[in-house]
């Protein structure tokens, strides 16, 4: 269970990368220095075999043999090991260090021996280091071989392990504990997160929120994009639960008058009586299903699921339908329709969409327009947006329902007993969202608004 944990998993993993790290890291600086010293070995070696091959040069043998006779005398090369032999390979003189009688000497003596030239080692089943032996063929068949031992290196390698192990032996521990101590840390942002999410199935609160520990990381940046993401549901999940309220509210009202009518035409026998009912009920269905395509259709918008048949439309060919639509409806409520529009602009869109939203508009305006004013459609374009702007002198929005006004459902107080069902303006940003373009509204109450759409 404990080697379970996260913390514990992330500490063993990265010690490990430690021990390796150390190894190999020990392992390169030891063949450095271990090479380095071999390296000078070798060269006193080989300085000393050229001191001697500069004697016999210049004296021969016998010059050489004087040579080593006075060094025994005097002491001087008692660190090395000396042998001269002929061509026979018999021995002329050997110096030989007491300590390291033990080795096997016999290869160098062989006839044919393979000790001949350059370096060679001397094993010993009594010493764990090895004699290094440098061979050289002289003038006439003559062989000198001079040598040391590996003591040093040997010594040097067994306490560089040593001291390694002792070392990696004390650090790792630590290193795991604190690296458990550091993992848990870093992780308790990841524990309030299960802690809350844990909360959130147990008791289907989503007001919960994850504690923010005060770090900027990329885990308390992960809590502060799941806290944002878990308003979004819970505003989501209230809307939906807003939304259902008031439909069913809605529904509700529709249904008891199709059911009053079938009642009604139940009791009565004749035709007309029958007629009637059936007539009422289509008039309560259809404001049903208009509801109900109205939500499913700011659905589609909103989820990216609507789909977008976009074309090059011009603009005032549109608007011009648009009017010409309502004109009946503005006669009858005696609301003049003006429009200011530059001829020849064009949008990328939908167009059926894009009157659709509009319409929606231009709807509220000759709706909320009283008698004898004026409802005046304008485009203007910029460099980057196509504006669109209706505007009518109804008796405007207050400006504590101007936020509310694009959500499902909502009705104005200020829209009092005008007919509707709070889904036009949801479709409106719903549509234009969907064409990655943005709505505006402006309001006086007593003076009237305008709405713009932003279209790229």
């Amino acid at each position: 269970m404990f080697l379970k944990r996260l913390n514990v998993q992330l500490s063993l993993f990265f010690s490990i990368i430690l021990i390796a790290a150390s190894i190999l890291l020990s392992g390169i600086t030891f063949l450095s220095i271990f090479s380095s010293i071999k390296q000078k070995d070798q060269e006193e070696i080989r300085l000393r075999a050229l001191q001697y091959w500069a004697r016999f040069q210049s004296l021969g043998p016998e010059g050489l043999l004087v040579q080593f006779q006075a060094e025994e005398l005097t002491g001087s090369s008692d660190a090395f090991i000396v042998r001269f032999a002929d061509r026979t390979n018999s021995t002329l003189f050997m110096r030989l260090p007491q300590e390291w009688e033990s080795f096997d000497f016999s290869p160098l003596v062989a006839p044919g021996s393979e000790y001949f030239f350059g370096f060679s080692y001397l094993e010993s089943n009594e010493k764990r280091y090895a004699l290094e032996i440098f061979s050289l063929i002289l003038e006439e068949g003559y062989i000198l071989q001079v040598g040391n031992s590996t003591e040093t290196r040997y010594s040097l390698r067994l306490i560089y392990f040593r001291v390694f192990f002792i070392v990696l032996v004390f650090v790792v521990p630590v290193s795991f504990l604190a690296g458990i101590l550091l993992a848990s840390r870093s992780l308790r942002p990841i524990k309030r997160l299960n802690e809350t999410v844990n909360r959130i199935l147990q008791t289907g609160d989503m007001s919960s929120r994850i504690p923010s520990g005060g770090r900027n990381d990329e885990l308390e940046n992960l809590i502060t994009s799941f806290n944002q993401m878990l308003e979004r549901i819970e505003k989501l999940i209230g809307g939906m639960k807003h939304t259902l309220d008031n439909i069913a509210h809605d529904i509700r009202t529709p249904l008891t008058r199709f059911r009053g009518s079938a009642e009604l035409a139940l009791e009565e026998k004749d035709i007309p009586s029958l007629k009637e009912a059936l007539s009422e009920g289509l008039i309560q269905t259809e404001h049903i299903l208009t509801m109900l395509n109205a939500v499913l259709d700011i659905s589609a918008a909103e989820t990216g699921l609507i789909s977008l048949k976009k074309e090059n439309c011009n603009l005032e060919a549109l608007l011009d339908e648009l009017i010409e639509m309502y004109s009946f409806i503005a006669e009858e409520k005696q609301v003049s329709l003006k429009k200011d529009i530059p001829p020849g602009i064009t949008l990328f869109a939908d167009p059926g969409k894009i009157r659709q939203a509009l319409a929606n508009i231009l709807d509220n305006a000759v709706k909320f327009s009283p008698q004898g004013s004026v409802v005046v459609l304008r485009v203007k374009k910029d460099a980057e947006n196509t504006r669109i702007t209706i505007s009518d002198q109804g008796p405007g929005i207050p400006a504590e329902d101007i936020p509310y006004i694009w959500d499902r459902l909502y009705r104005s107080r200020s829209a009092g007993k005008v007919p509707g069902l709070g889904l036009g303006l949801s479709i409106v940003k719903a549509i234009v969202s969907a064409h990655q373009g943005g709505v505006e509204v402006e309001s006086i109450p007593g003076k009237g608004t305008s709405f713009s759409v932003l279209l790229a």
